[in-house]
């Protein structure tokens, strides 16, 4: 299959869009967990916004939101995991927002948040050219 240029602008854009975002302070730095990077808060609409904006840059997309009557609403504090299908941990972290941008390799995972005393999981795959998402939504008070 033929690649012309135009078609690596889009994804080249979305990379540097991120990387613009990161440089400006509108994302907060990206932290290391062994062979895992990730950024995490969305505290705020504006930071809200930097995280969606960057997402697409990221293999895995994280948001821990709490349900209340119907509503989504963001959270702060969840404690994060994500482990491998074999059980191997490759990140343990909290959450200093509603989101988690992760970059790790493609393959299976088990995303758990805990909150307030409550777990929820989800399995993702993450592909070696897209982003994966798990939204993780508890029930509220």
């Amino acid at each position: 299959m033929r690649m012309h240029a135009w078609a690596i602008f889009p994804a080249a854009a979305v990379l540097a869009s991120a990387a613009a975002l990161a440089q400006t302070g509108a994302l907060p730095p990206e932290q290391r967990a062994g062979e895992v990077g990730y950024v995490t808060g969305g505290v705020g609409d504006d930071e809200a916004t930097a995280f969606k904006q960057a997402a697409p840059a990221y293999p895995l997309t994280i948001e821990v939101v709490r349900n209340q009557a119907g509503r989504n609403e963001y959270t702060n504090g969840a404690q994060v995991q994500i482990t491998r299908r074999s059980g191997d941990v490759l990140l343990s972290a909290r959450a200093e927002g509603p989101f988690m941008l992760v970059r790790l390799p493609p393959g299976d995972y088990r995303v758990e948040a805990t909150l307030n005393g409550r777990t929820l999981a989800k399995d993702v795959s993450v592909s070696g050219n897209g982003s994966a998402r798990a939204v993780l939504s508890f029930a509220g008070d």
